[in-house]
C-alpha cells in the first residue's frame, strides 16, 4: 500500500518557518489577513502547487532522459492506483490530447501529454479541497497537506511514490544532489569567512582575504544586513551575519551558484 500522511500529524511542524528577524513583518501579515497564529492558508496552496507540478514533472523528465520507458510508468500506476478516479481521468485526458494515433507517438510525447492532463485534473481538485476545508485552514486546525484532502489524493500519492522508488535514487540524480551539496557547503564556508569579519559601515579593505570575499557580496544583501542590525537590535550580531550568508547563497540560481563555485575553485 502506498504511504499516506498519517491522520493527526501536524504537517506544518515539518516546515522551516521564518527568520526571527522577520517576526514583526509576519505579525503584521497575520493581523491584516486575520489568520492570527494559524499557518497562512496561502502556504498550503503553494505546497499543493509544488506537489502537483513536481510529482508529475519529475516523472516526465525521467522519461525524456530515457531513464525508463513510458510503458513502465503507465504499468506501475495501473498496478498501484488503477481504482483511482484521478488516474482514470488522467489517462482519458492524455488520450484526448494525443488523438487517435497515440500508440505511434514517442514516449516523451506520452509523458508530456500525461503531465498536461494530470495538472488539469489536480488543480481544480485541490481548489475544491481548499474551499471545503476553508474554516479549519483559517482557524489553524488543518494539520495535513491539502492534496491529501483532495479527491485525487491517490493519484498524486502514487506519482510521488513512483518518484521516490524509481527517479530520485538513480545514479545521475544522486550525483547531482551530492554536487549541489558540495557547491552550497563550499560557498557557505567561503562567504562566512568574510561575513564574520565584516565591519558594518567601514569601507571594505580588499587587502585582506575577508575583505576580498566581502567585495564579492551583492551590495543589496549588504544593505539588508546593515538595516537588519540597525532595526533588529534584540538579535545578536552573529545572527545577522549568519543570515547575510544564508540570504545571499539561497538567493542564487543554480547556474549562478555553479559558475561562482567553478570560478572560486579553478573549475
Amino acid at each position: 500500500r502506498l504511504s499516506r500522511v498519517r491522520a493527526g500529524k501536524d504537517h506544518a511542524r515539518s516546515k522551516p518557518g521564518f527568520f526571527a528577524s522577520e517576526t514583526e513583518l509576519v505579525q503584521k501579515i497575520r493581523e491584516h489577513t486575520g489568520t492570527g497564529n494559524a499557518r497562512n492558508p496561502i502556504a498550503f496552496l503553494v505546497e499543493a502547487a509544488d506537489d502537483i507540478v513536481y510529482s508529475v514533472a519529475d516523472v516526465e523528465d525521467a522519461v525524456k532522459k530515457d531513464i525508463f520507458a513510458w510503458s513502465k510508468v503507465e504499468n506501475w500506476l495501473h498496478e498501484n492506483c488503477s481504482n483511482s478516479d484521478g488516474f482514470k481521468k488522467a489517462k482519458e485526458g492524455k488520450c484526448s490530447i494525443l488523438g487517435a494515433n497515440s500508440k505511434h507517438v514517442a514516449d516523451d510525447i506520452h509523458a508530456s501529454a500525461f503531465r498536461t492532463a494530470v495538472v488539469g485534473i489536480l488543480v481544480p481538485s485541490v481548489v475544491d479541497a481548499f474551499k471545503e476545508n476553508y474554516d479549519s485552514l483559517m482557524s489553524g486546525k488543518f494539520k495535513t497537506e491539502l492534496v491529501e484532502k483532495s479527491d485525487c489524493a491517490e493519484l498524486i500519492c502514487a506519482l510521488k511514490e513512483f518518484g521516490r522508488r524509481h527517479v530520485y535514487g538513480t545514479s545521475g540524480n544522486l550525483k547531482l544532489e551530492l554536487l549541489g551539496r558540495k557547491v552550497i557547503c563550499d560557498l557557505m564556508d567561503i562567504f562566512w569567512e568574510g561575513a564574520k569579519e565584516m565591519e558594518e559601515f567601514d569601507e571594505i579593505n580588499t587587502r585582506s582575504f575577508p575583505g576580498k570575499i566581502n567585495a564579492l557580496l551583492s551590495e543589496n544583501y549588504k544593505q539588508v544586513f546593515r538595516n537588519s542590525i540597525a532595526t533588529c537590535t534584540d538579535l545578536p550580531d552573529m545572527y545577522h551575519r549568519l543570515q547575510l550568508v544564508t540570504d545571499y547563497i539561497s538567493g542564487m540560481t543554480d547556474s549562478f551558484a555553479s559558475r561562482l563555485h567553478a570560478d572560486l575553485h579553478n573549475g
